[in-house]
């Protein structure tokens, strides 16, 4: 037998008169810390958008004149192949920064031939949530320069 998962409530009055720390921001006043999904039409320049993302927070380099505090980044590209995104990363990189802070997880390194998607989407989905939560888990995954 499985035991369920509840949803954890709170009512807002207790909401309103708990203190929280304020939100952190990776990218002053534009970017919380967190996780975020970039979402639009086809072929509007969101991977390209969010790769450019990614690595100005890994290099610590302002967005538009918003300063960014440098930190670790996992960009999940999982439309795109490990060759498009080095390819990418040449064209917007300069080469002075280092890119170290940047984790980059495609849905395949290599592209196949051909592919069979024989398995469910749940079981790719849970297969991609194991990968992430190694990533998490590891030594390097949370350090950041936050602090300075």
């Amino acid at each position: 037998m499985t035991s369920r998962k509840t949803l954890s409530t709170i009512d807002a009055d207790t909401l309103m008169s708990t203190s929280l720390p304020p939100t952190r921001f990776i990218i002053d006043r534009l970017l919380p810390q967190g996780l975020h999904i970039l979402a639009g039409a086809p072929k509007v320049g969101k991977s390209w958008l969010a790769l450019w993302l990614c690595l100005q927070v890994a290099q610590g380099t302002s967005v538009w004149d918003f300063p960014t505090h440098r930190g670790t980044v996992l960009y999940l590209c999982l439309e795109d192949s490990l060759t498009r995104i080095q390819s990418r990363l040449f064209q917007i990189t300069v080469r002075s920064f280092s890119t170290k802070l940047l984790s980059v997880a495609p849905l395949m390194p290599v592209v196949p031939e051909i592919m069979f998607m024989g398995s469910s989407s749940f079981s790719l989905r849970r297969w991609w949530m194991s990968r992430i939560a190694m990533w998490c888990l590891s030594a390097n995954a949370f350090s950041t320069e936050m602090s300075r």
